[in-house]
Protein backbone atom coordinates (compact mmCIF):
# COMPACT_ATOMS: atom_id res chain seq x y z
CA UNK A 1 0.00 0.00 0.00
CA UNK A 2 2.85 2.43 0.84
CA UNK A 3 4.47 1.74 -2.52
CA UNK A 4 1.18 2.24 -4.31
CA UNK A 5 0.41 5.51 -2.54
CA UNK A 6 3.90 7.04 -2.71
CA UNK A 7 5.31 5.72 -5.94
CA UNK A 8 2.35 4.88 -8.16
CA UNK A 9 3.10 1.15 -8.34
CA UNK A 10 -0.49 0.34 -9.31
CA UNK A 11 0.36 -3.20 -10.39
CA UNK A 12 1.83 -4.13 -7.00
CA UNK A 13 -0.17 -5.99 -4.38
CA UNK A 14 1.27 -6.85 -0.96
CA UNK A 15 0.24 -10.00 0.94
CA UNK A 16 1.54 -10.35 4.50
CA UNK A 17 1.92 -13.86 5.91
CA UNK A 18 3.33 -14.82 9.30
CA UNK A 19 4.66 -18.26 8.29
CA UNK A 20 7.39 -18.22 5.62
CA UNK A 21 6.72 -21.81 4.56
CA UNK A 22 3.07 -20.98 4.01
CA UNK A 23 4.04 -17.76 2.20
CA UNK A 24 6.28 -19.77 -0.13
CA UNK A 25 3.45 -22.02 -1.27
CA UNK A 26 1.04 -19.09 -1.47
CA UNK A 27 3.45 -17.43 -3.92
CA UNK A 28 3.88 -20.72 -5.77
CA UNK A 29 0.10 -20.95 -6.19
CA UNK A 30 -0.08 -17.46 -7.64
CA UNK A 31 2.75 -18.15 -10.07
CA UNK A 32 1.17 -21.42 -11.16
CA UNK A 33 -2.09 -19.71 -12.17
CA UNK A 34 -0.76 -16.50 -13.71
CA UNK A 35 2.61 -17.58 -15.06
CA UNK A 36 4.04 -14.44 -13.44
CA UNK A 37 6.41 -14.73 -10.44
CA UNK A 38 5.35 -13.45 -7.05
CA UNK A 39 8.18 -11.92 -5.03
CA UNK A 40 8.84 -13.55 -1.65
CA UNK A 41 10.51 -11.04 0.68
CA UNK A 42 11.96 -12.04 4.04
CA UNK A 43 14.54 -11.06 6.66
CA UNK A 44 17.96 -12.63 7.11
CA UNK A 45 18.67 -15.84 8.98
CA UNK A 46 16.50 -18.95 8.77
CA UNK A 47 13.51 -17.14 7.24
CA UNK A 48 14.49 -17.91 3.63
CA UNK A 49 15.18 -21.54 4.54
CA UNK A 50 11.46 -21.97 5.18
CA UNK A 51 10.88 -21.22 1.50
CA UNK A 52 12.90 -24.28 0.45
CA UNK A 53 10.00 -26.78 -0.03
CA UNK A 54 8.15 -24.28 -2.25
CA UNK A 55 11.36 -23.50 -4.15
CA UNK A 56 11.89 -27.22 -4.84
CA UNK A 57 8.30 -27.62 -6.07
CA UNK A 58 8.61 -24.52 -8.26
CA UNK A 59 11.86 -25.81 -9.74
CA UNK A 60 10.49 -29.25 -10.55
CA UNK A 61 7.14 -27.91 -11.75
CA UNK A 62 8.68 -25.09 -13.83
CA UNK A 63 6.59 -22.46 -12.01
CA UNK A 64 8.02 -18.89 -11.82
CA UNK A 65 8.99 -17.64 -8.37
CA UNK A 66 11.23 -14.86 -7.00
CA UNK A 67 12.92 -15.03 -3.58
CA UNK A 68 14.33 -11.74 -2.25
CA UNK A 69 16.18 -12.47 0.98
CA UNK A 70 17.59 -9.69 3.16
CA UNK A 71 21.09 -10.38 4.53
CA UNK A 72 23.84 -8.92 6.67
CA UNK A 73 26.71 -7.16 4.83
CA UNK A 74 29.96 -8.99 4.17
CA UNK A 75 31.74 -7.68 7.28
CA UNK A 76 29.08 -9.15 9.60
CA UNK A 77 29.12 -12.66 8.16
CA UNK A 78 30.90 -15.43 10.06
CA UNK A 79 31.66 -13.27 13.10
CA UNK A 80 28.76 -14.17 15.38
CA UNK A 81 26.41 -11.43 14.20
CA UNK A 82 22.84 -12.14 15.29
CA UNK A 83 20.29 -13.56 12.87
CA UNK A 84 23.01 -14.33 10.35
CA UNK A 85 23.61 -17.54 8.41
CA UNK A 86 25.38 -18.33 5.15
CA UNK A 87 22.72 -17.47 2.55
CA UNK A 88 25.04 -17.74 -0.44
CA UNK A 89 23.36 -20.03 -2.99
CA UNK A 90 21.03 -21.22 -0.25
CA UNK A 91 18.81 -23.16 -2.68
CA UNK A 92 21.67 -24.71 -4.64
CA UNK A 93 20.80 -26.08 -8.07
CA UNK A 94 17.07 -25.60 -7.45
CA UNK A 95 17.47 -21.90 -8.25
CA UNK A 96 17.51 -20.97 -11.94
CA UNK A 97 19.60 -17.92 -11.10
CA UNK A 98 21.36 -16.65 -7.98
CA UNK A 99 22.63 -13.09 -7.57
CA UNK A 100 24.11 -11.37 -4.52
CA UNK A 101 23.74 -7.66 -5.23
CA UNK A 102 26.00 -6.48 -2.39
CA UNK A 103 25.12 -3.85 0.18
CA UNK A 104 23.90 -0.63 -1.49
CA UNK A 105 25.94 2.55 -1.14
CA UNK A 106 25.55 6.05 -2.55
CA UNK A 107 28.61 5.55 -4.74
CA UNK A 108 27.80 1.92 -5.54
CA UNK A 109 26.96 0.31 -8.90
CA UNK A 110 25.02 2.35 -11.42
CA UNK A 111 21.24 2.32 -11.18
CA UNK A 112 21.15 0.80 -14.66
CA UNK A 113 23.08 -2.25 -13.40
CA UNK A 114 20.60 -2.81 -10.58
CA UNK A 115 17.69 -2.50 -13.02
CA UNK A 116 19.42 -4.95 -15.36
CA UNK A 117 19.77 -7.45 -12.51
CA UNK A 118 16.04 -7.18 -11.83
CA UNK A 119 15.20 -7.68 -15.48
CA UNK A 120 17.59 -10.64 -15.65
CA UNK A 121 15.95 -12.20 -12.59
CA UNK A 122 12.45 -11.93 -14.03
CA UNK A 123 13.62 -13.29 -17.38
CA UNK A 124 15.17 -16.32 -15.65
CA UNK A 125 11.99 -16.92 -13.65
CA UNK A 126 9.60 -16.85 -16.63
CA UNK A 127 11.87 -17.88 -19.50
CA UNK A 128 12.24 -21.16 -21.33
CA UNK A 129 13.37 -22.90 -18.12
CA UNK A 130 10.83 -21.18 -15.86
CA UNK A 131 11.32 -21.64 -12.13
CA UNK A 132 12.60 -20.04 -8.93
CA UNK A 133 15.20 -17.25 -8.79
CA UNK A 134 17.05 -16.11 -5.66
CA UNK A 135 18.28 -12.56 -5.12
CA UNK A 136 20.26 -12.07 -1.90
CA UNK A 137 20.19 -8.44 -0.72
CA UNK A 138 22.60 -7.39 2.05
CA UNK A 139 21.98 -4.11 3.89
CA UNK A 140 24.01 -1.98 6.27
CA UNK A 141 22.52 0.14 8.99
CA UNK A 142 20.67 2.43 9.04
CA UNK A 143 18.04 0.19 7.46
CA UNK A 144 15.62 3.07 7.02
CA UNK A 145 16.16 6.73 6.18
CA UNK A 146 13.47 9.44 6.41
CA UNK A 147 12.14 10.18 2.96
CA UNK A 148 13.26 13.82 3.05
CA UNK A 149 16.85 12.68 3.59
CA UNK A 150 16.82 10.24 0.70
CA UNK A 151 18.74 11.19 -2.47
CA UNK A 152 16.80 11.58 -5.68
CA UNK A 153 16.27 8.31 -7.50
CA UNK A 154 14.83 7.79 -10.92
CA UNK A 155 14.17 4.30 -12.23
CA UNK A 156 16.24 3.75 -15.37
CA UNK A 157 14.70 2.07 -18.43
CA UNK A 158 14.46 -1.68 -17.92
CA UNK A 159 15.95 -4.06 -20.50
CA UNK A 160 13.19 -5.86 -22.41
CA UNK A 161 13.38 -9.52 -23.37
CA UNK A 162 11.39 -11.22 -26.11
CA UNK A 163 10.35 -14.76 -25.24
CA UNK A 164 10.94 -17.50 -27.79
CA UNK A 165 9.77 -21.10 -27.98
CA UNK A 166 11.27 -24.23 -29.46
CA UNK A 167 9.29 -25.45 -32.48
CA UNK A 168 9.63 -28.22 -35.05
CA UNK A 169 10.94 -27.53 -38.52
CA UNK A 170 8.85 -28.70 -41.46
CA UNK A 171 11.21 -31.62 -42.01
CA UNK A 172 11.01 -32.68 -38.34
CA UNK A 173 7.23 -32.38 -38.35
CA UNK A 174 6.90 -34.56 -41.44
CA UNK A 175 9.31 -37.15 -40.03
CA UNK A 176 7.37 -37.38 -36.78
CA UNK A 177 4.11 -37.62 -38.71
CA UNK A 178 5.43 -40.52 -40.80
CA UNK A 179 6.63 -42.31 -37.68
CA UNK A 180 3.22 -42.05 -36.04
CA UNK A 181 1.31 -42.99 -39.19
CA UNK A 182 3.31 -46.22 -39.55
CA UNK A 183 1.73 -47.65 -36.37
CA UNK A 184 -1.92 -48.66 -36.25
CA UNK A 185 -2.43 -49.10 -32.52
CA UNK A 186 -1.39 -46.28 -30.23
CA UNK A 187 -2.40 -44.20 -27.26
CA UNK A 188 -1.93 -40.56 -26.28
CA UNK A 189 -0.98 -40.08 -22.63
CA UNK A 190 -1.19 -36.63 -21.00
CA UNK A 191 0.73 -36.56 -17.72
CA UNK A 192 0.68 -33.78 -15.12
CA UNK A 193 1.05 -30.22 -16.43
CA UNK A 194 4.71 -29.20 -16.68
CA UNK A 195 4.77 -25.47 -15.98
CA UNK A 196 2.23 -22.82 -15.06
CA UNK A 197 -1.35 -22.93 -16.34
CA UNK A 198 -1.40 -21.92 -20.00
CA UNK A 199 -4.26 -19.91 -21.47
CA UNK A 200 -3.77 -21.96 -24.65
CA UNK A 201 -4.78 -25.25 -23.00
CA UNK A 202 -8.16 -25.03 -24.77
CA UNK A 203 -6.26 -25.03 -28.07
CA UNK A 204 -4.16 -28.00 -26.90
CA UNK A 205 -7.22 -30.01 -25.85
CA UNK A 206 -8.93 -29.35 -29.18
CA UNK A 207 -5.80 -30.31 -31.13
CA UNK A 208 -5.27 -33.50 -29.11
CA UNK A 209 -8.90 -34.50 -29.66
CA UNK A 210 -8.68 -33.79 -33.38
CA UNK A 211 -5.45 -35.74 -33.73
CA UNK A 212 -6.74 -38.69 -31.67
CA UNK A 213 -9.93 -38.73 -33.77
CA UNK A 214 -7.87 -38.87 -36.95
CA UNK A 215 -5.82 -41.80 -35.63
CA UNK A 216 -8.62 -43.59 -33.81
CA UNK A 217 -6.46 -43.65 -30.66
CA UNK A 218 -7.66 -43.33 -27.05
CA UNK A 219 -6.52 -40.49 -24.78
CA UNK A 220 -5.40 -41.13 -21.20
CA UNK A 221 -5.29 -37.68 -19.59
CA UNK A 222 -4.96 -37.30 -15.85
CA UNK A 223 -6.73 -34.47 -14.00
CA UNK A 224 -3.76 -32.09 -13.72
CA UNK A 225 -2.73 -32.39 -17.36
CA UNK A 226 -4.60 -29.22 -18.30
CA UNK A 227 -6.83 -31.04 -20.81
CA UNK A 228 -8.74 -33.65 -18.75
CA UNK A 229 -11.67 -31.42 -17.82
CA UNK A 230 -11.80 -30.02 -21.36
CA UNK A 231 -12.14 -33.53 -22.80
CA UNK A 232 -14.65 -34.83 -20.25
CA UNK A 233 -17.37 -35.20 -22.91
CA UNK A 234 -15.07 -36.77 -25.50
CA UNK A 235 -15.61 -40.42 -26.43
CA UNK A 236 -11.82 -40.68 -26.82
CA UNK A 237 -11.08 -40.10 -23.13
CA UNK A 238 -10.37 -43.19 -20.99
CA UNK A 239 -10.69 -41.86 -17.41
CA UNK A 240 -10.40 -45.26 -15.70
CA UNK A 241 -7.23 -46.51 -17.39
CA UNK A 242 -5.56 -47.13 -14.02
CA UNK A 243 -8.28 -49.66 -13.19
CA UNK A 244 -8.77 -51.18 -16.65
CA UNK A 245 -5.09 -51.98 -17.10
CA UNK A 246 -4.63 -53.85 -13.80
CA UNK A 247 -5.79 -57.14 -15.32
CA UNK A 248 -2.94 -58.89 -17.15
CA UNK A 249 -5.14 -60.34 -19.92
CA UNK A 250 -6.76 -56.98 -20.64
CA UNK A 251 -3.45 -55.13 -20.43
CA UNK A 252 -2.05 -57.52 -23.04
CA UNK A 253 -5.10 -57.16 -25.27
CA UNK A 254 -4.78 -53.37 -25.15
CA UNK A 255 -1.01 -53.35 -25.73
CA UNK A 256 -0.10 -50.39 -27.99
CA UNK A 257 2.54 -50.19 -30.67
CA UNK A 258 3.05 -46.44 -30.19
CA UNK A 259 2.81 -44.23 -27.09
CA UNK A 260 2.73 -40.47 -27.63
CA UNK A 261 3.14 -38.74 -24.29
CA UNK A 262 3.44 -35.17 -22.99
CA UNK A 263 3.56 -33.63 -19.55
CA UNK A 264 5.36 -35.10 -16.56
CA UNK A 265 5.69 -38.79 -15.72
CA UNK A 266 2.16 -40.25 -15.29
CA UNK A 267 0.91 -40.42 -11.72
CA UNK A 268 -0.56 -43.88 -12.26
CA UNK A 269 2.13 -46.51 -11.79
CA UNK A 270 -0.15 -49.01 -13.53
CA UNK A 271 -0.40 -46.88 -16.68
CA UNK A 272 3.29 -46.04 -16.64
CA UNK A 273 4.51 -49.63 -16.32
CA UNK A 274 1.95 -50.91 -18.85
CA UNK A 275 3.17 -48.39 -21.43
CA UNK A 276 6.82 -49.17 -20.63
CA UNK A 277 6.26 -52.92 -21.03
CA UNK A 278 4.21 -53.00 -24.21
CA UNK A 279 4.95 -50.01 -26.48
CA UNK A 280 7.32 -50.54 -29.42
CA UNK A 281 7.86 -46.79 -29.72
CA UNK A 282 7.56 -44.20 -26.95
CA UNK A 283 7.66 -40.57 -28.08
CA UNK A 284 7.67 -37.82 -25.45
CA UNK A 285 6.92 -34.17 -26.22
CA UNK A 286 8.93 -32.15 -23.67
CA UNK A 287 7.92 -28.52 -23.15
CA UNK A 288 10.94 -28.06 -20.86
CA UNK A 289 14.34 -29.70 -20.67
CA UNK A 290 13.30 -32.29 -18.07
CA UNK A 291 13.83 -35.93 -18.92
CA UNK A 292 10.66 -37.76 -17.88
CA UNK A 293 11.68 -41.37 -18.47
CA UNK A 294 12.14 -43.29 -15.18
CA UNK A 295 11.78 -46.63 -16.99
CA UNK A 296 14.39 -45.83 -19.67
CA UNK A 297 12.03 -46.72 -22.52
CA UNK A 298 11.73 -43.43 -24.45
CA UNK A 299 12.79 -43.85 -28.08
CA UNK A 300 12.09 -40.33 -29.31
CA UNK A 301 12.04 -36.89 -27.64
CA UNK A 302 10.37 -33.86 -29.20
CA UNK A 303 11.74 -30.73 -27.44
CA UNK A 304 8.80 -28.39 -28.02
CA UNK A 305 5.61 -27.18 -26.39
CA UNK A 306 2.73 -29.65 -26.95
CA UNK A 307 0.37 -26.75 -27.76
CA UNK A 308 2.59 -25.98 -30.76
CA UNK A 309 3.19 -29.61 -31.75
CA UNK A 310 -0.29 -31.16 -31.85
CA UNK A 311 -1.98 -28.70 -34.25
CA UNK A 312 0.89 -29.21 -36.71
CA UNK A 313 0.69 -33.00 -36.39
CA UNK A 314 -2.88 -32.95 -37.65
CA UNK A 315 -1.54 -31.48 -40.86
CA UNK A 316 1.44 -33.86 -41.00
CA UNK A 317 -0.80 -36.94 -40.77
CA UNK A 318 -3.63 -35.80 -43.00
CA UNK A 319 -4.53 -39.32 -44.17
CA UNK A 320 -4.63 -42.30 -41.81
CA UNK A 321 -6.36 -45.65 -42.17
CA UNK A 322 -7.59 -46.01 -38.58
CA UNK A 323 -8.48 -49.42 -37.16
CA UNK A 324 -12.01 -48.98 -35.67
CA UNK A 325 -11.77 -52.04 -33.41
CA UNK A 326 -8.81 -50.55 -31.49
CA UNK A 327 -10.71 -47.57 -30.08
CA UNK A 328 -13.87 -49.66 -29.71
CA UNK A 329 -12.08 -52.02 -27.29
CA UNK A 330 -10.93 -49.11 -25.15
CA UNK A 331 -14.38 -47.51 -25.04
CA UNK A 332 -15.95 -50.83 -24.08
CA UNK A 333 -13.40 -51.31 -21.29
CA UNK A 334 -14.01 -47.78 -19.99
CA UNK A 335 -17.79 -48.32 -19.99
CA UNK A 336 -17.44 -51.57 -18.03
CA UNK A 337 -15.17 -49.90 -15.46
CA UNK A 338 -17.51 -46.93 -15.05
CA UNK A 339 -20.45 -49.26 -14.45
CA UNK A 340 -18.55 -51.09 -11.71
CA UNK A 341 -17.35 -47.84 -10.09
CA UNK A 342 -20.88 -46.41 -10.07
CA UNK A 343 -22.33 -49.61 -8.58
CA UNK A 344 -19.72 -49.76 -5.81
CA UNK A 345 -20.21 -46.07 -5.00
CA UNK A 346 -23.94 -46.67 -4.48
CA UNK A 347 -23.27 -49.58 -2.12
CA UNK A 348 -20.27 -48.42 -0.10
CA UNK A 349 -19.23 -45.09 1.43
CA UNK A 350 -15.60 -45.11 0.33
CA UNK A 351 -13.03 -42.60 -0.89
CA UNK A 352 -13.61 -43.21 -4.59
CA UNK A 353 -17.23 -42.16 -4.14
CA UNK A 354 -16.12 -39.07 -2.20
CA UNK A 355 -13.86 -38.05 -5.08
CA UNK A 356 -16.77 -38.40 -7.51
CA UNK A 357 -19.00 -36.29 -5.27
CA UNK A 358 -16.42 -33.50 -5.01
CA UNK A 359 -16.03 -33.40 -8.80
CA UNK A 360 -19.81 -33.38 -9.31
CA UNK A 361 -20.21 -30.39 -6.97
CA UNK A 362 -17.77 -28.12 -8.78
CA UNK A 363 -19.22 -25.03 -10.49
CA UNK A 364 -18.63 -24.66 -14.24
CA UNK A 365 -15.89 -22.08 -13.66
CA UNK A 366 -13.87 -23.21 -10.63
CA UNK A 367 -10.46 -24.27 -9.41
CA UNK A 368 -9.67 -27.64 -7.85
CA UNK A 369 -6.37 -28.31 -6.08
CA UNK A 370 -5.97 -32.02 -5.43
CA UNK A 371 -3.31 -33.23 -3.05
CA UNK A 372 -0.96 -36.16 -3.49
CA UNK A 373 -1.21 -39.71 -2.14
CA UNK A 374 -4.72 -41.19 -2.57
CA UNK A 375 -6.80 -38.07 -3.48
CA UNK A 376 -5.07 -37.55 -6.85
CA UNK A 377 -5.26 -41.26 -7.63
CA UNK A 378 -8.94 -41.54 -6.75
CA UNK A 379 -9.78 -38.40 -8.69
CA UNK A 380 -7.88 -39.75 -11.70
CA UNK A 381 -9.31 -43.28 -11.75
CA UNK A 382 -12.82 -42.86 -10.35
CA UNK A 383 -14.14 -39.62 -11.88
CA UNK A 384 -15.62 -39.84 -15.35
CA UNK A 385 -16.04 -36.12 -15.96
CA UNK A 386 -15.42 -32.61 -14.64
CA UNK A 387 -17.13 -29.35 -15.58
CA UNK A 388 -15.34 -28.20 -18.73
CA UNK A 389 -14.27 -24.89 -17.19
CA UNK A 390 -12.55 -26.50 -14.19
CA UNK A 391 -8.89 -25.64 -13.62
CA UNK A 392 -7.23 -28.61 -11.87
CA UNK A 393 -3.82 -28.15 -10.22
CA UNK A 394 -1.54 -30.07 -7.86
CA UNK A 395 2.05 -30.44 -6.62
CA UNK A 396 3.41 -33.06 -9.03
CA UNK A 397 6.89 -31.58 -9.20
CA UNK A 398 8.25 -33.18 -6.05
CA UNK A 399 5.02 -35.12 -5.37
CA UNK A 400 4.94 -34.05 -1.73
CA UNK A 401 2.11 -33.20 0.65
CA UNK A 402 3.65 -29.82 1.53
CA UNK A 403 1.78 -26.53 1.48
CA UNK A 404 -1.53 -27.61 -0.07
CA UNK A 405 -3.74 -25.18 1.88
CA UNK A 406 -1.28 -22.31 1.37
CA UNK A 407 -1.08 -22.98 -2.37
CA UNK A 408 -4.88 -22.99 -2.57
CA UNK A 409 -4.97 -19.52 -1.03
CA UNK A 410 -2.56 -18.21 -3.66
CA UNK A 411 -4.33 -19.97 -6.50
CA UNK A 412 -7.70 -18.62 -5.41
CA UNK A 413 -6.30 -15.10 -5.12
CA UNK A 414 -4.74 -15.32 -8.59
CA UNK A 415 -7.69 -16.94 -10.36
CA UNK A 416 -10.58 -15.26 -8.51
CA UNK A 417 -12.55 -18.49 -8.90
CA UNK A 418 -14.41 -20.60 -6.33
CA UNK A 419 -11.57 -22.84 -5.18
CA UNK A 420 -11.58 -26.29 -3.60
CA UNK A 421 -8.82 -28.35 -2.01
CA UNK A 422 -9.39 -32.11 -1.96
CA UNK A 423 -6.87 -33.65 0.43
CA UNK A 424 -6.14 -36.27 3.06
CA UNK A 425 -5.82 -35.71 6.79
CA UNK A 426 -2.01 -35.82 6.89
CA UNK A 427 -1.80 -33.23 4.10
CA UNK A 428 -4.21 -31.05 6.07
CA UNK A 429 -2.23 -31.39 9.31
CA UNK A 430 1.05 -30.74 7.51
CA UNK A 431 -0.15 -27.24 6.51
CA UNK A 432 -2.56 -26.50 9.32
CA UNK A 433 -0.72 -23.23 10.07
CA UNK A 434 -2.10 -21.84 6.81
CA UNK A 435 -5.56 -21.75 8.40
CA UNK A 436 -4.47 -18.61 10.26
CA UNK A 437 -3.82 -16.85 6.96
CA UNK A 438 -7.03 -18.24 5.47
CA UNK A 439 -9.21 -16.82 8.22
CA UNK A 440 -9.12 -13.35 6.64
CA UNK A 441 -9.66 -14.47 3.04
CA UNK A 442 -12.79 -13.31 1.21
CA UNK A 443 -12.49 -15.63 -1.79
CA UNK A 444 -14.80 -18.65 -1.93
CA UNK A 445 -12.58 -21.41 -0.49
CA UNK A 446 -13.49 -24.96 0.50
CA UNK A 447 -11.22 -27.68 1.89
CA UNK A 448 -12.56 -31.24 1.73
CA UNK A 449 -10.50 -33.45 4.05
CA UNK A 450 -10.73 -37.24 3.81
CA UNK A 451 -9.92 -38.25 7.38
CA UNK A 452 -8.86 -41.89 7.57
CA UNK A 453 -6.65 -41.29 10.61
CA UNK A 454 -3.31 -41.65 8.81
CA UNK A 455 -1.59 -42.39 5.52
CA UNK A 456 -4.13 -44.60 3.75
CA UNK A 457 -2.03 -44.95 0.58
CA UNK A 458 0.39 -47.24 2.40
CA UNK A 459 -2.37 -49.83 2.85
CA UNK A 460 -1.85 -50.67 -0.83
CA UNK A 461 1.85 -51.50 -0.43
CA UNK A 462 3.43 -54.85 0.58
CA UNK A 463 4.71 -53.30 3.83
CA UNK A 464 1.08 -53.31 5.01
CA UNK A 465 1.52 -57.00 5.88
CA UNK A 466 4.29 -56.27 8.40
CA UNK A 467 2.93 -57.32 11.82
CA UNK A 468 4.65 -54.63 13.89
CA UNK A 469 6.23 -51.73 11.96
CA UNK A 470 3.42 -50.85 9.56
CA UNK A 471 0.78 -49.16 11.70
CA UNK A 472 3.10 -46.99 13.78
CA UNK A 473 5.79 -46.11 11.24
CA UNK A 474 3.96 -45.95 7.90
CA UNK A 475 0.33 -45.15 8.65
CA UNK A 476 1.46 -42.61 11.30
CA UNK A 477 -1.95 -42.67 13.01
CA UNK A 478 -3.18 -39.62 14.90
CA UNK A 479 -6.05 -38.62 17.16
CA UNK A 480 -6.25 -34.97 16.14
CA UNK A 481 -9.60 -33.18 15.98
CA UNK A 482 -9.58 -31.49 12.57
CA UNK A 483 -12.79 -29.62 13.29
CA UNK A 484 -11.30 -28.13 16.46
CA UNK A 485 -8.11 -27.12 14.61
CA UNK A 486 -10.16 -25.29 12.01
CA UNK A 487 -12.50 -23.52 14.40
CA UNK A 488 -9.61 -22.43 16.62
CA UNK A 489 -8.13 -20.68 13.58
CA UNK A 490 -11.41 -18.83 13.00
CA UNK A 491 -12.67 -20.70 9.94
CA UNK A 492 -15.93 -22.54 9.38
CA UNK A 493 -15.82 -26.31 9.86
CA UNK A 494 -18.36 -29.10 9.55
CA UNK A 495 -18.45 -32.88 9.12
CA UNK A 496 -20.04 -35.14 6.49
CA UNK A 497 -21.06 -38.67 7.43
CA UNK A 498 -22.27 -39.93 4.07
CA UNK A 499 -22.52 -38.93 0.40
CA UNK A 500 -25.80 -37.06 0.83
CA UNK A 501 -24.55 -34.93 3.70
CA UNK A 502 -21.34 -34.29 1.74
CA UNK A 503 -23.37 -33.17 -1.27
CA UNK A 504 -25.46 -30.85 0.92
CA UNK A 505 -22.43 -29.31 2.63
CA UNK A 506 -20.61 -28.81 -0.68
CA UNK A 507 -23.69 -27.07 -2.06
CA UNK A 508 -23.67 -24.69 0.92
CA UNK A 509 -19.93 -24.02 1.05
CA UNK A 510 -18.43 -24.16 -2.41
CA UNK A 511 -19.36 -20.62 -3.53
CA UNK A 512 -19.61 -19.05 -0.08
CA UNK A 513 -17.04 -16.29 0.66
CA UNK A 514 -14.31 -17.24 3.09
CA UNK A 515 -12.90 -20.64 3.98
CA UNK A 516 -15.04 -23.60 4.91
CA UNK A 517 -13.56 -26.96 5.96
CA UNK A 518 -15.53 -30.15 5.39
CA UNK A 519 -14.13 -33.17 7.23
CA UNK A 520 -15.17 -36.56 5.84
CA UNK A 521 -14.27 -39.45 8.19
CA UNK A 522 -13.67 -42.80 6.45
CA UNK A 523 -12.78 -46.32 7.48
CA UNK A 524 -9.28 -47.04 6.19
CA UNK A 525 -9.62 -50.83 6.10
CA UNK A 526 -13.05 -50.68 4.45
CA UNK A 527 -11.68 -48.25 1.88
CA UNK A 528 -8.72 -50.51 1.06
CA UNK A 529 -11.04 -53.46 0.59
CA UNK A 530 -13.34 -51.37 -1.64
CA UNK A 531 -10.43 -50.56 -3.95
CA UNK A 532 -9.40 -54.20 -4.14
CA UNK A 533 -12.96 -55.30 -4.74
CA UNK A 534 -13.27 -52.80 -7.58
CA UNK A 535 -10.05 -53.94 -9.25
CA UNK A 536 -11.19 -57.57 -8.95
CA UNK A 537 -14.73 -56.89 -10.22
CA UNK A 538 -13.53 -54.85 -13.22
CA UNK A 539 -11.00 -57.50 -14.21
CA UNK A 540 -13.61 -60.27 -14.04
CA UNK A 541 -16.21 -58.19 -15.90
CA UNK A 542 -13.76 -57.41 -18.71
CA UNK A 543 -12.81 -61.06 -19.04
CA UNK A 544 -16.52 -61.97 -19.30
CA UNK A 545 -16.86 -59.40 -22.05
CA UNK A 546 -13.96 -61.14 -23.85
CA UNK A 547 -12.32 -57.83 -24.58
Amino acid sequence: EWLTEKHGADNLRIHRMLDERSAGFFALGMGRIRGVPAALICTSGTAAAHYFPAVIEAAQSHVPLLVLSADRPQELRGVGSLQTIDQNKLFGDYSRLYLDLGAPTLDGPADAWVAACGARAVDAAVGYEAGPVHLNLPFREPLWTPEEAMPEFEMPPLPQTLATTRTLSEEQRQKLGRSIASHKSGVIIAGPRDGACDEREDILAQAVEEFATLLGWPVIAEPGSGIRAKLSDSHLLIPSADIVLRGEKVAQELAPQFVLRFGKTPTSKVVRLWAAKHAHVTCVVEANSGWHDPDAVVTQVVPANPVDVFPSLVEAVDVFDAEPSWLAMWKKAAAVAESQIATLSQEVFWEGAIARQVAAALPEQSLLHVSNSMPIRDLDAMVKGFPRGTTIVHHRGANGIDGAISALLGEAKASDLPSVLFCGDLTFLHDVGALNAAAGQTNALTVVVVDNRGGGIFEHLPIAKHPEAFERNFITPHEQDLLAFSRAAGVRACQAQDLQSLADLLSEEIERPGLGVIVVPTDRELNTEAHRRLWRDVELALEREQL
